[in-house]
């Protein structure tokens, strides 16, 4: 059977999972056939999808390649910008977006008015690009869902009562080089180079005082919870870490206390729906608790006017030390029953637009219908197929004898003792990066299966009453291919 086809990035799974999904239900049940992947832009398989509409989540320089290749298969381009809620400033967001990229989009989704006026100052000559949708994240934390998605779960009720700390600090708290500091910021440093976030020596001062000021707030965050875990013995302080940090440090925080636990089980939305309080810093679980209407604080040890994303202490709690928090947790404890989402949901409407019920996944569908897409036949066959052309053996060719030498000379060297030698320094930095790589992705990415899929997707049908039988075939680790049942 022939369908039009959309393909969507996943980067995250505990971030886009559950919303991703959402919008693949609304598409399916219209006829239109779709892929969830995380492989999107590696050119190793961007050729084995079919001609359709992607949707991308970022468009940094370091895309340029791939999604010049998506657009010239005649393809619809669409982002959706993950990060675009919260950025320090347009100057920064302008990074994320590069101007190569953006001529080659055909529609850029935006959250709310905040970043299409965003869009208009930094390229006002694609106006007609922009278009003001909302994000289906957000839809999911609305009533229409609450007995589905963001209901507490089984693995929340084991540490009641809770406060959450959401930790917002993979830009300091890396899992390349933890054990040497200057290392660490050596590769990050790098890597903003790699995606065009910095350029000069200006920026890269800059660059080097946002991650002193990150540092000492999460230096200042673990007293903070050590602190209150011994005051507090009858709460738990779960700490749960963004996906790209490092855990190795916060889990010898919990051995320091019987009242701290890291997890990363679940959707964070699940563990702020459960807690009595939660406390970050410069995070978008600011806004999940906003609509959740659950105590979120703004830990703000140190402030800037120029590091700092100016939405979450606008629409929080601000506590300035350790005392704060505790002031806070102690009007907790005498019953407060403030309604937070009533006393700050005004001052985000300029951030997000169409958050009601299903607003926002209705907006990008409407849009999707008015593409002319072409209908075409695909299915798990015919990526496999896919895979066997010529140019994807070469690739695959090349990168397989590329790793296999410098794992066998990095060896070789090892064993003869080169280890100073520079070309051994160099492989070494390679293999041990292309190693913590992989462990990244699994935790960013962790493992989709059918399964998982399929019980999400019958919640969905339970919210809508459908009668539809949805088909899911698993291509690859974190490729998924979602259709109507012929």
């Amino acid at each position: 059977m022939k369908h039009k086809w959309i393909t969507m990035s996943l980067e995250t799974k505990s971030r886009e999972y559950h919303s991703r999904l959402l919008l693949a239900y609304h598409l399916v049940r219209k006829g239109y056939g779709v892929i969830i992947t995380n492989n999107i832009f590696n050119l190793r398989y961007t050729n084995r999808y079919p001609r359709g509409l992607y949707i991308i989540i970022n468009a940094f320089h370091k895309y340029h390649k791939p999604i010049k290749y998506i657009k010239k298969k005649k393809n619809c381009i669409y982002l959706l910008d993950e990060e675009g809620l919260l950025y320090i400033s347009n100057a920064t967001y302008k990074k994320r977006i590069h101007y190569d990229n953006i001529s080659l989009i055909d529609k850029v989704l935006c959250w709310g008015k905040n970043q299409y006026k965003t869009l208009l100052s930094l390229y006002p000559e694609y106006e007609y690009k922009y278009t003001i949708t909302g994000n289906p994240r957000i839809n999911l934390l609305n009533s229409k869902f609450s007995n589905l998605y963001i209901s507490k779960n089984n693995n929340t009720d084991i540490y009641n009562p809770y406060i959450l700390i959401v930790s917002n600090f993979a830009n300091v708290n890396r899992y390349i080089y933890l054990d040497n500091n200057e290392k660490q910021y050596g590769y990050l440093l790098e890597k903003a180079y790699q995606l065009n976030l910095v350029n000069s020596e200006e920026e890269e001062k800059i660059f080097l005082e946002r991650y002193i000021f990150s540092y000492n707030i999460f230096k200042s965050m673990k007293n903070m919870i050590l602190s209150l875990s011994k005051m507090y013995k009858n709460i738990n302080f779960v700490i749960r870490p963004h996906p790209s940090e490092e855990d190795t440090l916060w889990k010898e925080l919990e051995k320091k206390s019987k009242n701290i636990h890291i997890i990363y089980e679940g959707a964070v939305t699940q563990w702020i729906n459960g807690a009595e309080m939660i406390i970050q810093n410069s995070c978008t679980s600011s806004i999940e608790s906003l609509f959740l209407n659950k105590y979120c604080i703004s830990y703000r040890p140190y402030t800037s006017i120029i590091h700092e994303q100016p939405l979450p202490k606008v629409i929080t709690q601000n506590a300035y030390s350790t005392e704060e928090v505790e002031k806070a947790i102690s009007l907790l404890q005498e019953g407060d029953k403030t309604n937070y989402y009533g006393k700050y949901v005004k001052l985000i409407n300029n951030y997000v637009s169409y958050y009601k019920e299903d607003e926002s996944v209705k907006n990008i569908v409407n849009l999707i219908e008015k593409e002319n897409l072409e209908s075409i036949k695909y299915n798990k066959r015919i990526y496999y197929i896919k895979s066997l052309y010529i140019t994807n053996i070469i690739r695959n060719i090349t990168r397989i004898t590329i790793i296999l030498t410098a794992n066998i000379m990095h060896k070789i060297m090892k064993k003869l003792n080169c280890v100073n030698n520079n070309v051994f320094i160099l492989i070494d930095k390679k293999v041990d990066i292309r190693k913590k790589n992989k462990i990244m992705s699994n935790k960013k990415l962790g493992y989709i299966s059918i399964k998982n899929s399929a019980e999400i997707l019958k919640k969905y049908k339970l919210v809508y009453g459908d009668d539809i039988n949805i088909k899911i075939e698993k291509v690859d680790r974190s490729t998924l291919i979602i259709t109507l049942k012929e």
